[in-house]
């Protein structure tokens, strides 16, 4: 039971693995992976051997898991800096969407809206930061950005812009005729 257990891990690891391209590495054991061959003191030392052997980036396996290895500065800043992009994300959490808390900056993944809302939400914490006493007026402006952007393609640039005044301008309104309407 225990066998046949491990041999369908096996296969079904094997399975999801093919047709993925991993950097260079020493061979594998079935099941294991290269397990025996990362000693458990000391692994900097084979994996600076193993760098002389395959490449500066190399991945192992253990039980099904591949681990990369970046074993020179050069080679860190080709994949983390120039090819970050490419490697960045969260992981995927599908519970998230489900809620509503997909579009939340914190828990989403990379995609080509989130380096839009990152430049937008940090211009719009720094005004926090400057002057938190007129936070609702950030909170406006911040939306009437966001919208104006969305909308026209029209990118806000300073806090007394005047097409983002007039689009906020409407809200107020709508804002005082509710509290009139409710005393």
């Amino acid at each position: 039971m225990a066998f046949s257990t491990l041999l369908k891990r096996y296969l079904d690891t094997r399975k999801s693995s093919q047709g993925l391209s991993y950097p260079p590495g020493p061979k594998a054991l079935p099941i294991i992976g290269n397990l025996l061959d990362i000693p458990k003191e000391t692994p900097w030392v084979t994996y600076t051997a193993w760098a002389k052997q395959y490449d500066d980036v190399i991945s192992v396996t253990a039980f099904g898991k591949v681990i990369v290895v970046v074993n020179s500065a050069k080679a860190a800043k080709e994949v983390f800096e120039r090819r970050g992009t490419r490697y960045m994300d969260r992981p995927r959490v599908p519970i998230l969407d489900l809620i509503g808390w997909g579009a939340i900056l914190a828990l989403m993944p990379y995609s080509e809206a989130w380096p839009f809302q990152t430049v937008k939400t940090h211009a719009f914490l720094n005004q926090l930061l400057s002057e938190p006493e007129q936070f609702r007026e950030h909170i406006k402006h911040f939306v009437a950005a966001i919208v104006m952007s969305l909308t026209y393609g029209y990118d806000v640039k300073a806090k007394d812009d005047f097409l983002c005044h007039l689009l906020s301008e409407p809200t107020g309104l709508g804002e005082s005729l509710f509290f009139r309407a409710h005393p």
